[in-house]
């Protein structure tokens, strides 16, 4: 009986599926970036508002 031979890659072909490979993934990492909604941009936040009673309070609490 006929024995099966294995078969065995070349070192070329193992490169070429290897890049393949990885050409696949990045177009679905960059399918995917572009598919998501962008960011919402930053809610900015108020100034502080200084009153003189705000500002000199706690000097007149160190004084007392």
């Amino acid at each position: 009986m006929a024995r099966k031979r294995r078969h065995q890659r070349r070192t070329s072909q193992i490169m070429f599926l290897i890049l393949s490979i990885l050409v696949v993934i990045s177009l679905a990492i960059g399918y995917l970036l572009t598919a998501l909604p962008p960011p919402s941009p930053p809610t900015p936040t108020p100034f502080p508002t200084l009153t003189p009673e705000a500002f000199l309070a706690p000097l007149i609490a160190s004084l007392a």
